[in-house]
């Protein structure tokens, strides 16, 4: 789509519209370009995952969405939509492995429970040893960092006109990859 964006900055997610995006990346200041995951803003751009294996769309609204979407959508809005629990049996796995040993393994798996419950599960893990080197200290492995993030939703169908999707999601980071970064620009 022409006039949009989507670039990192430190460990946060910056989207730019038309050339409008954030610059201060503090908790209270969200960006100018609102997410919606499944119809819920996602305020914290540096806890969002964007690593999902179930997208379903992508709908990219351009220019302010203050009437429809509120505040913090001057540039426009992204919403991203999963693919609900599925009874059909589903299950997909990757591995990747890069350099300092950074490693990341998303998994993705649906099923259905009985008639009426499906559920869905997506996990990501990712650990490396970094790039920073602690000159104090010798310290190859400063940049070290493990992450972790589990959602998991249940779909409860038990007649065509009724249906409730409960999600829930889990995030554990331990990176000082933003920490090192600022210090860099900060100095470098």
């Amino acid at each position: 789509s022409s006039g949009i964006r989507f670039d990192s900055r430190y460990s946060y997610f910056t989207p730019t519209i038309r050339g409008i995006s954030t610059t201060n990346y503090l908790p209270g200041n969200p960006s100018n370009v609102a997410l919606y995951l499944d119809g819920f803003n996602s305020p914290a751009l540096a806890s969002s995952n964007f690593e999902l294996m179930n997208i379903e769309s992508i709908q990219v609204l351009k220019g302010p969405q203050g009437t429809l979407f509120g505040r913090n959508t001057t540039a426009g809005a992204v919403q991203i939509n999963t693919a609900p629990p599925s009874h059909n049996t589903k299950v997909t796995l990757e591995a990747g492995y890069g350099s300092y040993n950074a490693q990341r393994y998303p998994v993705y798996a649906t099923t259905g429970l009985s008639d009426d419950i499906a559920v869905d599960v997506a996990a990501r893990y990712a650990k490396g040893d970094g790039w920073v080197k602690n000159i104090f200290t010798g310290d190859n492995n400063a940049g070290r960092y493990r992450n972790f993030n589990v959602r998991v939703g249940l779909l409860y169908e038990p007649n065509d006109i009724f249906s409730v999707l409960l999600r829930y999601e889990h995030a554990y980071r331990n990176d000082p990859t933003n920490s090192l970064m600022n210090v860099y620009v900060l100095n470098g």
